[in-house]
């Protein structure tokens, strides 16, 4: 997205569009406390432009989220990117990632039903 964004000078929405074609993700774990997580005033710190972007790509899929899930701030919390001041790699991921798949056929029915069962 940065490069899109700041070198190509694109859209925010072609830039975002061509991301979320391009990108998979093969998660590697079932365990929630084992996804990749980042402080966020670190990340905020030490990566400000690449932080403005997550957190414009996590406003916008939360007004999704919202609109799914209108009463239920718990689960939008959960599914968020940022939320309780960290950055939830896995959950950008699956927000933005065309597909998502685990490294197996069993690990990826254990993803849909159970580490990841509110994305689906």
């Amino acid at each position: 997205m940065r490069i899109l964004l700041d070198e190509e000078n694109l859209g925010w929405n072609e830039a975002y569009d061509i991301t979320s074609r391009v990108f998979n993700y093969t998660n590697h774990t079932v365990m929630h406390e084992a996804l990749e997580s980042w402080p966020e005033q670190l990340f905020k710190s030490m990566l400000p432009r690449v932080y403005a972007i997550i957190y414009e790509i996590n406003e916008r899929f939360s007004q999704k989220l919202w609109k799914k899930f209108p009463e239920d701030r718990d689960k939008i919390s959960h599914m968020s990117i940022i939320a309780y001041d960290e950055i939830r790699m896995a959950n950008m991921c699956i927000a933005v990632c065309n597909t998502v798949n685990g490294v197996s056929q069993l690990h990826g029915r254990i993803l849909k039903t159970r580490t990841f069962r509110d994305f689906m």
